[in-house]
């Protein structure tokens, strides 16, 4: 349920912005979860997560719009980093190609000319990540041999370097990518790198959640048919 899904990404949200090193159990209920969120001190939170945080939450609580959220994480990275521009692909049921997401700040042209893109080693930036299930940093896109086939679609767009994070589900299977990039060659600073794998682990939580309840609804539909 919507009740749920606050509850847990609530936890969530307090576990990782605290630095707390308590391991997250999703599996625990919803008033477990209630309990252990409140109980967490959040001694590290500034106003601007806190404020972040919250209106995720009434973004969910309104709206089961993934993509809704998904914007709403973005845009929050884009905030405290103002000359970023941030994406999210998602991983299709076959587990082979990158589809579009959210990229409310790319070109259109960029976001159609990545969208359906199959994962592997050398399939630039994010295609890398997914494959590889790993944090893939490209400082300048131009001269990495990693973005050789995305380099002229790149320039057009003023693209010059990228991050991505894989998102992963609770069982660290990859779900998408997060991507971050800069029109300036640029490698990430700890506190930007802090907040991509932050970020991304909270959209992993929003997209497994909503997979979940639409596998449910699925499941229910069939039970009445």
């Amino acid at each position: 349920s919507s009740r749920g899904i606050v509850s847990r990404l609530n936890y969530l949200m307090d576990a990782i912005l605290s630095g707390s090193n308590e391991i997250i159990d999703m599996n625990k209920s919803d008033d477990e979860i209630g309990k252990l969120s409140n109980a967490i001190q959040t001694p590290m939170t500034g106003q601007r997560h806190l404020e972040f945080s919250n209106k995720t939450l009434e973004v969910i609580a309104e709206s089961k719009d993934l993509k809704a959220i998904l914007k709403q994480i973005i845009l929050f990275y884009e905030s405290e980093n103002l000359d970023s521009i941030c994406s999210v692909l998602l991983l299709d049921e076959e587990r082979k190609h990158l589809t579009h997401g959210v990229a409310p700040s790319l070109p259109s042209f960029y976001s159609s000319g990545i969208d359906g893109l199959a994962i592997g080693p050398n399939a630039g930036p994010c295609g890398a990540a997914a494959y590889k299930n790993e944090l893939t940093i490209v400082e300048n896109i131009s001269t990495n041999p990693l973005c050789e086939n995305f380099k002229e679609l790149a320039n057009r767009a003023g693209l010059k370097a990228c991050w991505s994070q894989p998102i992963l589900s609770s069982k660290g299977e990859v779900l998408g990518t997060f991507a971050v990039y800069y029109k300036t060659a640029k490698s990430p600073g700890e506190e930007e790198l802090k907040l991509l794998k932050t970020l991304a682990y909270k959209a992993g939580f929003a997209i497994e959640s909503n997979y979940q309840e639409k596998a449910l609804k699925k499941a229910k539909s069939h039970c009445q048919l």
